[in-house]
């Protein structure tokens, strides 16, 4: 049951671009807007990386694991790009007390450094402790235990210690077949097709090994004359997933009680796997956070918040459908009034057209609504679209083309940072692979974002660039 092997697994993809171009701000002189034009120049890595490495050592099991995450600019201070880099580092090992008992321990360091706002850069030296029993077939129970201590680099007065006690229950239903009667009466012979009555046992077999398949197929596989009765696989239950968890959570900071709190958490999720390309899931997550000392000025507020969200997957005839509904909402157990519930539908379409060509469609559709909007906390709609077309000329050669349109409007409190815009974008690609698992790439690409009411938001964008992916 519990094999001795080890395995090493390396994967990820590292693309570099070179950008070169212009940009045009705008700043309020007091007298009106003064256009600014700017040479852009500069280099982007963007980096995923993954490595592990697992030893089976009978019962026990040991996993070192490490992902590296980059979207690195060599200019860290531009309007509409943020320059950061992720490092997860864990092991985690477990072992099996017995054949339905298991021990789990995972340790794990995460670097986060943003490089644009270094204020949000953290340490996260984080470990986990977990129990697991097997109840009866594919029902799992476990009990857990958290810790995760973070600090900021630039701002100590950030750090804090978070702790979770957990209760999980994990259920996999396997598909379910049976056999079902299929009754077919007799049939009356198409003009096409030939008696199998008048032809000896394996005729039919006969002409399809010498190549007479067409003669062949006139053949019937069985008399039609007569009633037969087919016994076919049919499907009573498509498999299924079922995760409950319930979570209570404390955070510490360390240098003030202010945004401290305990917090309790009920989590779940169903799916549903109707076929290998056909699935359907439901999860919530409800949570109830209680902070040590609230402030209305920082919007530090004791709340409930409930998360739900619906998505259904589908690929079939070179198509394929990702949608997802969203609801996040948030109740303010002593401010009432700041109440909000925020609406999400996304869309994720792409169709195969041809052999080569690929048209694709992302939309989504957003909405948060305050019981009582005000200043920075106002009511507001938010959509975005993307359509993108991709032909491929050979095997090494494609080229791509990219649609993009945002949109947001504040209502009933706008400012230079709530302030209601429009963006278009157009991306135009043309790729050489000159590998399987190597390639470059050249493109121009520009936007245009345009505010209604504070103009001094605008910004103009027209960008050549280069590059070379890489995967590994």
């Amino acid at each position: 049951m519990f094999s001795r092997e080890s395995q090493t697994r390396v994967s990820g993809d590292l693309a570099l671009q070179y950008y070169f171009g212009d940009e045009q701000t705008f700043v309020d002189t007091g007298n009106g807007l003064q256009r600014l034009s700017s040479d852009k120049r500069f280099s982007h890595w963007d980096v995923n990386l993954d490595g592990e490495h697992l030893w089976n050592l009978g019962r026990l099991q040991i996993l070192l694991r490490d992902r590296f995450t980059g979207d690195i600019y060599s200019d860290k201070n531009q309007i509409s790009r943020n320059s950061d880099y992720q490092n997860l580092a864990e092991l985690e090992s477990s072992y099996f007390l017995s054949e339905t008992v298991r021990m789990r321990g995972k340790l794990s360091y995460d670097v986060f450094e943003d490089q644009s706002f270094p204020e949000f850069s953290t340490d996260d030296f984080g470990g986990v402790l977990e129990w697991e029993k097997l109840i009866r077939r594919n029902t799992f129970l476990s009990v857990g235990y958290e810790a995760h201590d973070v600090d900021f680099e630039f701002s100590p007065l950030d750090n804090y210690y978070q702790q979770d006690a957990y209760l999980k229950f994990f259920r996999y239903s396997p598909v379910r077949m049976t056999i079902k009667a299929l009754h077919r009466p007799p049939e009356k012979l198409d003009s096409l097709m030939m008696d199998k009555e008048t032809f000896q046992d394996g005729t039919r077999d006969l002409l399809i090994r010498n190549g007479h398949g067409a003669v062949a197929a006139r053949i019937p596989e069985y008399s039609l004359k007569e009633a037969r009765t087919e016994f076919l696989p049919y499907q009573v239950d498509s498999p299924m997933t079922f995760e409950l968890e319930t979570r209570v959570r404390q955070r510490e900071l360390y240098n003030t009680l202010e945004r401290s709190f305990l917090e309790g958490q009920v989590n779940g999720l169903v799916l549903f796997q109707l076929s290998p390309s056909h699935t359907f899931s439901i999860e919530n997550n409800f949570s109830d956070r209680d902070y040590a000392r609230q402030n209305l000025t920082d919007n530090v507020l004791s709340y409930q918040r409930n998360e739900g969200e619906i998505s259904h997957f589908i690929f079939f005839n070179r198509i394929m459908m990702d949608h997802r509904f969203e609801i996040d909402s948030v109740f303010y157990k002593d401010q009432p009034d700041f109440d909000y519930v925020d609406w999400t539908f996304s869309s994720n379409v792409s169709y195969d057209v041809l052999r080569n060509w690929n048209v694709s469609a992302y939309n989504a559709w957003k909405r948060v609504e305050y019981d009582v909007p005000r200043q920075f906390f106002t009511n507001n709609d938010y959509n975005v679209h993307s359509l993108s077309t991709q032909w491929k000329f050979s095997s090494k050669v494609s080229a791509k083309f990219i649609l993009d349109y945002e949109r947001r409007t504040f209502k009933f409190f706008t400012n230079v940072i709530d302030s209601s815009f429009s963006k278009k974008g157009r991306d135009f690609r043309v790729n050489w692979d000159l590998r399987r698992n190597f390639g470059f790439h050249t493109g121009y690409k520009w936007e245009r974002e345009r505010h209604a009411s504070f103009q001094v938001n605008d910004r103009y964008e027209d960008l050549f660039y280069v590059g070379s992916s890489m995967k590994l």
